[in-house]
């Protein structure tokens, strides 16, 4: 048996049926799966006693590769689990950027753990048009970003809305950053001591442009509304987006 270097493992998202709580073996065939027989034989070359993470939305699992050949890719189930709930569920309520930016900011969020995307439509955010949650493109960029980070839990992406409408779907908090806003870590601190269970954080990230001053004031008339001192620079919209999200993350 070769040696294999085992200090990264490849994160793979697989389909649903290929994955369940009672799976034992695991067995790729070129016939029955052939998008990812091609990618474990051919494009991460894998090798007799190599690790890789397989996770869909509702388990992920660590298995260990034991034979290949033309036809199939087998391996050893070391573990089988139920995808983690995250001790904060952060939904990301992003004022609509460019479709290149936005592309970028989703992949970041995912990367950063957030738990759920909604775009905004503001007074100064970009056009919401081309927008479709069911566009194959942004699927394929939450995969690609759940592969790279190792993130399982599942992320849910929802039409835009409106910020009134935003404001009016949740009674949990509310972030918007200023530099005049408390300390974000004082934040965290008080919220940890507040909520014992897991507990949804809602992060506002703005246009380029930022929000309007009516805007901010409608954000902050808000029950629940946090105003959140994050950077000293300006950050552009995938930055912020990253850093804002990450730092629900810190261990």
């Amino acid at each position: 048996m070769p040696i294999v270097d085992d200090k990264h493992i490849f994160a793979i998202f697989i389909k649903k049926g290929l994955l369940t709580s009672n799976l034992q073996k695991l067995l790729v065939t070129r016939q029955s799966y052939p998008e990812l027989f091609f990618r474990l034989k051919n494009v991460l070359r894998a090798q007799i006693g190599q690790k890789y993470f397989f996770f869909n939305d509702d388990y992920y699992a660590e298995a260990c590769i034991d034979a290949i050949n033309n036809d199939e890719v087998s391996g050893d189930i070391l573990g089988i689990y139920a995808t983690p709930t995250p001790r904060y569920q952060v939904h990301l309520f992003l004022a609509m950027p460019k479709k290149a930016a936005f592309e970028e900011a989703l992949y970041l969020a995912v990367v950063a753990g957030v738990s759920a995307i909604t775009p905004l439509q503001t007074e100064k955010s970009s056009s919401c048009a081309w927008f479709n949650i069911n566009n194959p493109r942004l699927a394929k960029i939450m995969v690609s970003a759940r592969e790279q980070a190792k993130t399982f839990t599942k992320v849910s992406i929802n039409a835009p809305q409106t910020l009134s409408t935003a404001l009016k779907s949740s009674t949990s908090p509310f972030l918007l950053f200023s530099p005049e806003g408390c300390s974000f870590f004082t934040l965290q601190q008080r919220l940890a001591s507040q909520f014992t269970q897991e507990m949804q954080v809602n992060i506002l990230v703005g246009p380029e442009a930022d929000f309007t001053l009516l805007e901010k004031e409608q954000i902050l008339q808000h029950p629940s509304a946090e105003l959140v001192a994050l950077t000293k620079s300006i950050l552009r919209v995938p930055e912020a987006t990253f850093l804002a999200c990450a730092l629900f993350n810190l261990k």
